[in-house]
């Protein structure tokens, strides 16, 4: 067994407890996860089209399976939907993102 092909989904993780705090407010979550979602989704298609062609050679857990994009994209994606709103004080919106969809 290799410790480097942990190296990627352990440096995502430590964002984690970050993410956890954010969610824990109820006004945040359905924004936190939707785009999550949709920046999880992103960073595979940026990953596996762009970044993996040149550059970027991680080492998966699970090879051909691009979880570890996936879960970047959710953590990082889920904490600076948020970071504007608890910087300067602000909402997005009124209702927040969802409630205008």
């Amino acid at each position: 067994m290799d410790i480097r092909q942990y190296f990627y989904f352990i440096g995502v993780t430590l964002f984690l407890p970050i993410w956890i705090v954010l969610f824990l407010n109820k006004e945040r979550r359905k924004d936190m996860l939707l785009l999550g979602l949709i920046a999880g989704v992103l960073a595979i298609f940026f990953g596996y089209y762009y970044a993996n062609i040149d550059y970027w050679k991680p080492v998966y857990i699970i090879k051909n399976f691009l979880f570890e994009d996936f879960y970047y994209g959710f953590i990082f994606g889920g904490i600076s939907s948020e970071i504007y709103e608890l910087v300067f004080n602000k909402r997005n919106s009124k209702d927040g993102f969802i409630q205008n969809m």
